[in-house]
């Protein structure tokens, strides 16, 4: 005997079950996406310290072949003064040099932040100054 009625397979998912699972994904993602937004502006302050010191290292080769410092502004402005420095995109920095006076001889200092990261703008960079012992 042949029936028109449809089998229902009991291995399915039902509807309620399937809207179920999507809000705990759902929620999970809700939770996860800030936290991920702050790690990402912390990678982006790594990176401008990073620049910083790259730039600095730079600053004492041009040191060495020239006897003297030199400022430059910009990623890539310091690419084309600082020998073997490669900075990142997106970075904000400045290296400016400090002229001797008495009893102090040269030095520089520099900053650097990133528009992205958690240290958005100058107020909260970083800070190098070579007579103060480095990063600060």
């Amino acid at each position: 005997m042949k029936t028109n009625c449809f089998h229902i397979d009991d291995r399915a998912f039902t509807l309620v079950e399937l809207l179920a699972v999507v809000a705990i994904i759902g929620i999970l993602a809700l939770l996860a996406v800030p936290a991920f937004s702050i790690y990402r502006q912390r990678s982006y302050d790594a990176q401008s310290r990073t620049d910083l010191t790259n730039a600095a290292l730079g600053e004492e080769a041009y040191y060495t072949t020239n006897q003297r410092y030199t400022d430059c502004y910009g990623v890539s402005g310091c690419q084309t003064l600082l020998p073997g420095f490669r900075g990142s995109n997106g970075t904000v920095l400045s290296m400016f040099v400090l002229p001797a006076s008495a009893g102090n001889p040269e030095s520089f200092t520099g900053s650097a932040y990133h528009p992205l990261g958690l240290r958005n703008n100058s107020q909260y960079a970083c800070y190098w100054n070579a007579k103060n012992g480095g990063l600060q």
